[in-house]
């Protein structure tokens, strides 16, 4: 989406603007992980590609029907990732479930660089597909990206056991974290 919008506008804003909204549901999302970390890993992974297919899904058909604008794909991108802040915490919460202990640093590396690699890789191939055959060829290249996912998912089958709630409450917001900012050490200042 980012190499379309670039050569549809021309445009360092577009392009930031999509990358600014495709980042900005991890930062929306996080004061909700205490409740997610306590769901199926399973339920949370397949409801949050299911969510994020949305919104290459919305693109397509707004692509197909010839009504794709470039702050379309903001948006769908902002959903997407939505999705994925979903997903991606459960993904990797389910990791050490699905292999054994002494390999878990090699299986935790591999799951590092799955999305390493799609940052390189990318662009490397959606350029060549944009420049091709448009933005219809990358959308659907991500949509199966996901179906494949989804498939995977489905067939693979784990000891799916959600973490048990603390007794120390929390109010799912952002209290603990602005707490820690503020806590012994300054790790707010250490950060800046």
């Amino acid at each position: 989406a980012a190499v379309y919008a670039y050569a549809e506008t021309g445009s360092a804003v577009w392009l930031g603007l999509l990358a600014g909204f495709a980042a900005l549901p991890a930062v929306l999302a996080a004061p909700a992980m205490t409740v997610v970390d306590r769901l199926p890993r399973r339920t949370m992974m397949l409801a949050g590609d299911s969510f994020a297919a949305l919104g290459p899904t919305f693109a397509l058909v707004l692509a197909l029907t010839g009504r794709l604008e470039v702050w379309h794909l903001v948006a769908a991108a902002f959903v997407g990732e939505l999705g994925t802040a979903f997903q991606s915490p459960a993904a990797q919460a389910a990791v050490p479930l699905l292999v054994p202990h002494d390999a878990l640093d090699r299986a935790n590396s591999l799951a590092q660089l799955g999305p390493a690699l799609g940052i390189v890789v990318g662009p490397l191939v959606a350029a060549p597909l944009v420049a091709w055959w448009g933005i219809t060829a990358v959308l659907l290249v991500d949509l199966a990206s996901f179906l494949v996912a989804v498939a995977t998912l489905a067939t693979v089958r784990f000891a799916d056991n959600p973490r048990p709630a603390d007794d120390a409450p929390t109010d799912g917001g952002w209290t603990p974290v602005l707490g820690w900012l503020r806590g012994p050490g300054r790790p707010f200042r250490t950060l800046i």
